[in-house]
């Protein structure tokens, strides 16, 4: 009699398991959806990297090559360059010094060419950017954070943020 109330018990365990998974999957997918850049007093993180000169300093930085991959109107006068990948979409451009690079998953149901519209716009209204020769704006989707990276003489500095906006205005005061 034990051993059936155990199996009972495992394939309703089994069960809410798998129902509650698959709500988790849902959910997580209709969140990522509806992610948006500008969120209510979002957290920042900064962090610095010193190097022994300016010419280490700016090769720690990745640029991201221009015009590869398809051409996608990202509108304000940007085009960025799309490639996608085992379920991720990725789209490049310039803006200015700065190198651009937004992640979106397939999976999650993140709509890649939205996502980056929308980070284009808020590069096209951001009217000041910390002062750099070189610099790189990450916008991951996937994971939710966005990051602006910059070379200062010898320094890497960088923040990162859930809002591409907040890390954005936050690098302005470093």
């Amino acid at each position: 009699m034990k051993k059936f109330i155990l199996v009972i018990t495992s394939i309703i365990a089994i069960g809410a398991v798998l129902t509650t998974g698959t709500t988790t999957q849902a959910k997580s997918k209709e969140d990522n959806k509806n992610q948006s850049l500008s969120r209510v007093a979002p957290k920042t993180k900064y962090s610095e990297s010193e190097y022994d000169s300016s010419e280490e300093a700016l090769g720690a930085i990745q640029e991201v090559l221009k015009e590869d991959g398809v051409p996608v109107d990202l509108g304000n006068n940007i085009i960025g360059y799309s490639q996608g990948g085992a379920g991720s979409m990725y789209v490049t451009f310039h803006k200015g010094v700065y190198s651009v690079s937004i992640s979106s998953s397939n999976v999650l149901g993140q709509d890649s060419r939205s996502l980056s519209r929308q980070v284009a716009q808020i590069l096209a209204d951001t009217e000041k950017f910390p002062n750099t020769v070189k610099g790189r704006i990450d916008a991951d989707f996937r994971s939710g954070v966005m990051s602006i990276t910059w070379v200062d003489e010898n320094l890497v500095k960088s923040v990162s943020s859930e809002d591409l906006k907040a890390a954005i205005d936050k690098a302005n005061t470093k």
